[in-house]
């Protein structure tokens, strides 16, 4: 096969030359613990190509079981559906069902019942002092300010 372009743009997710980063230790990997395309990334960059990383700056994993939800305000999730695509409600198609169905994760409060799809609900926190105090404390071991952490 052969293709022609002005350009090209891969859309490779986490995978191309994909690290994991937890604090300031890192190791290969795509989302999930899945193997990076590092074939891939070689042969790109064997043939010129310029390899650029996008950062996903993925929130950090709280254990639900440590967090005291009456402190928190909810927020609720939509009560009608919300498309990506405006054709959607006007042709009268529903978005295709999730590929994964199941419970919520036991340890999160109930998810609001709808129509169209179980909602989990956002909690909102608000830093304070103490807070800030923590987080300047600690720049230091912040893989972002530390470097190990590039990209646009």
């Amino acid at each position: 096969w052969r293709y022609f372009s002005q350009a090209v743009v891969l859309t490779t997710g986490t995978f191309l030359n994909g690290r994991l980063i937890t604090g300031l230790q890192t190791r290969p990997g795509g989302r999930a613990g899945e193997s990076p395309a590092v074939g891939l990334s070689n042969s790109l960059a064997e043939l010129g190509f310029t390899l650029r990383r996008l950062k996903t700056d993925t929130p950090p994993r709280i254990d639900a079981r440590t967090i005291d939800f009456s402190k928190t305000e909810v927020q609720m999730g939509s009560e009608t559906p919300l498309y990506f695509s405006f054709s959607y409600p006007e042709a009268g198609i529903l978005p295709p069902e999730p590929l994964i169905r199941g419970e919520p994760n036991p340890i999160y409060p109930r998810p609001k019942d709808t129509d169209w799809q179980p909602q989990l609900p956002c909690y909102l926190v608000h830093t304070n002092k103490k807070t800030h105090e923590i987080i300047r404390s600690n720049l230091g071991r912040s893989p972002l300010y530390t470097g190990l952490i590039e990209g646009i």
